[in-house]
């Protein structure tokens, strides 16, 4: 396996290894443009969805979600409200990740508002999401993940389950990758 395949799935598998576990709704995944491919491929026949919320100085950011997990998430009615106070005006499952693309595509250019709403689309616990829009990032009570405003001790839970499903990702991609040596991409690594 060439030394950049590696590493671009190994640094897939180490951002995504909540979602791959199944414990956490949606990741990020920053990527160089010239991967967006070979990312996409690691997650076919898979359960896990991609959608590209912007790019920026060759590299495309993406949220890797699991999308019965995400949607019944975003749902929830205390997440839906703060959306509809931002504009997430259809409540369709994938138009609402198109306003969220589109939000951060225009903050790519002005580098104004930030769509902070996008914690509820990383299934951040929503009084966090609040209290980081409500404090503008500060005044936290911890910091991991996402910036903790409410429950500190569900947040550490929640942070060291991460970092657990990060160690059992990261051994296995270790111990099971292997190499298409026709293809020279990464075929089974989750």
């Amino acid at each position: 396996m060439s030394k950049d395949v590696y590493t671009l799935f190994s640094k897939t598998a180490r951002q995504c290894a909540p979602v791959i576990m199944g414990i956490k709704e949606a990741n990020l995944l920053k990527i160089n443009t010239k991967n967006e491919k070979k990312t996409r491929k690691l997650f076919e026949g898979t359960n896990i969805e991609m959608k590209k919320l912007y790019s920026i100085n060759q590299s495309s950011v993406y949220i890797v979600y699991k999308r019965n997990m995400l949607e019944s998430y975003v749902r929830r009615p205390e997440n839906m409200d703060i959306l509809l106070e931002n504009d997430y005006r259809d409540t369709d499952f994938d138009s609402m990740l198109n306003v969220l693309s589109a939000r951060c595509r225009k903050w790519t250019k002005d580098y104004n508002d930030y769509p902070h709403e996008i914690g509820i689309f990383l299934g951040y616990p929503t009084n966090d999401v609040k209290g980081f829009i409500k404090n503008k990032g500060h005044n936290f009570l911890e910091m991991g993940y996402w910036k903790v405003y409410s429950d500190v001790n569900e947040a550490r839970r929640l942070f060291s389950a991460y970092n657990e499903a990060e160690d059992k990702v990261m051994k296995y991609f270790y111990a099971n990758a292997v190499c298409d040596e026709a293809e020279n991409e990464v075929i089974d690594c989750i």
